[in-house]
């Protein structure tokens, strides 16, 4: 136990401290650590590398949050949380050269020790299938950055420009080689990856959970329908939906929380593979002020009977709806692919497909088990679609409801204008972002720029 420790810290130690000045803060340093099968479990159990998120980028770029402009004076005061301000007021230019990307750097380190993982498994001694099972996990994990990175820094895919070089994110295969091409690739080629990385995982992975942080089976299917949900590609996201769905489709009941204190990720049964922000270490807004305050236009859509306005949400003096715990110190944002996910993505395949009746009754189901016990057997928390479009507008909605903050609008936004021309843009004072204007491709930080060998093109801007 006392080498897992020490082997645990001492990679840890190489993945965020040796590579925070190198190139895009990704590469870990040194010879090979893991000796043996045990010592890549111990690697595959570090949560903390893991499960490591941030969806700040995403949030502030959603019409679901807005903020006053005593907040933003507030958060352009501090050095740590100013650049906040530069991304909810759509900005140019969102991290000057002295800061950090965080959403970056920790998909990047998830990434690098992935990469580590399977160039370890191909030097050690061990039961094939077990290894295979290990490559797998790690295939996920790494997928999962890939997917965030390329959802916000590239154009999305089915953009004008997905097919083109640059239009997505580097990728790099190897965990330390310095040779390795920074280039980015196009967004077609990493959801390309995407889809053959995730394909050979779920191949390879056991059905079991060991932990809520390490991928099994059912959440490379989950993770694989959102990829090729968001390629507009409904057949197959539909089918990988109901494969996970058949392994877990529990809801909690919202009657049964207490206000205000949603469920941890390792206690709610909703989740396939727990990823959280985690970021309260470096002064991260909003978990710096514990909150997100929601759009009025968002508030609009929920009914005073929806548990999601009062178990994950709470009124603040001014009487405005936010996100989150107020206790700075205790302050974690649970994410990951869910079972609610999987029903809307379901929902929103059969919608297009035409079965708009059977859509419905998979988000009443959901919204039977978020609504007041009484309206729910009064029948209110029912939906029904007077026709097609009704019916995926209804599915959208449902999603901004249950997701809120999730970062999943503003991939939203950009899936549904680039796939399907939804014509949703996004304004902050005299700045507007029009539908697939390529400012919807987040801007890097200067700092990866700065460091990444003249081979890291920048977002252009309009």
């Amino acid at each position: 136990m006392k080498k897992l420790k020490i082997i645990l810290i001492i990679f840890t130690s190489l993945v965020i401290y040796t590579s925070c000045d190198k190139y895009v803060d990704i590469e870990p340093r040194g010879s090979a650590i893991a000796k043996s099968m045990s010592d890549v479990e111990a690697l595959l159990n570090n949560g903390s590398v893991f499960t490591r998120t941030t969806s700040s980028i995403q949030n502030l770029l959603s019409d679901n949050v807005q903020l006053s402009e005593g907040d933003i004076a507030d958060i352009n005061n501090s050095t740590w949380t100013r650049h906040y301000a530069q991304i909810y007021e759509m900005k140019p230019v969102f991290f000057d050269a002295s800061q950090t990307d965080y959403g970056w750097q920790y998909h990047y380190q998830r990434i690098a020790q992935s990469n580590y993982i399977m160039g370890v498994l191909e030097t050690i001694e061990g039961e094939q299938t077990k290894k295979d099972a290990f490559i797998a996990e790690a295939l996920v994990h790494r997928a999962y950055a890939y997917f965030e990175l390329v959802n916000t820094y590239g154009h999305h895919y089915g953009h004008t420009k997905a097919s083109e070089a640059g239009s997505g994110v580097p990728v790099l295969l190897k965990a330390a080689d310095t040779e390795e091409s920074l280039e980015r690739k196009s967004t077609n080629e990493v959801y390309e990856m995407l889809v053959n990385d995730l394909t050979s995982a779920i191949a390879k992975l056991d059905a079991k959970v060991i932990s809520m942080s390490r991928p099994h089976k059912a959440s490379a299917q989950a993770l694989l329908a959102k990829v090729y949900f968001h390629m507009g590609d409904y057949t197959n996201a539909l089918s990988y939906a109901n494969d996970a769905l058949a392994f877990n489709s529990e809801l909690v009941d919202y009657n049964t929380l207490n206000v205000g204190i949603p469920l941890s990720g390792n206690n709610n049964p909703e989740f396939y593979l727990i990823k959280e922000e985690y970021n309260t270490s470096i002064g991260q807004w909003p978990n710096y002020r514990g909150m997100y305050t929601l759009s009025d236009e968002l508030v609009a859509l929920f009914e005073l009977e929806d548990n999601r306005l009062t178990s994950v949400f709470g009124f603040t003096p001014s009487g405005n709806y936010t996100y989150g715990y107020t206790n700075y110190s205790s302050y974690r944002f649970i994410m990951g692919p869910t079972v609610p996910e999987m029903m809307l993505i379901k929902a929103e395949c059969l919608a297009r497909s035409g079965s708009t009746t059977d859509a419905m009754d998979i988000v009443n189901d959901l919204r039977a088990k978020r609504y007041l016990t009484a309206s729910v057997t009064a029948g209110d928390h029912i939906l029904t679609a007077a026709n097609q479009t009704d019916a995926i507008q209804k599915v959208i909605d449902e999603r901004r409801r249950e997701f809120h903050v999730w970062g999943r609008r503003f991939h939203d936004v950009k899936r549904l204008n680039a796939l399907h021309d939804a014509g949703i843009s996004l304004t902050r004072g005299s700045v507007t972002w029009a539908p697939n204007s390529i400012n919807w491709a987040a801007p890097i930080s200067q700092k990866v720029i700065d460091t990444g060998k003249g081979q890291i093109e920048q977002n252009t801007r309009e």
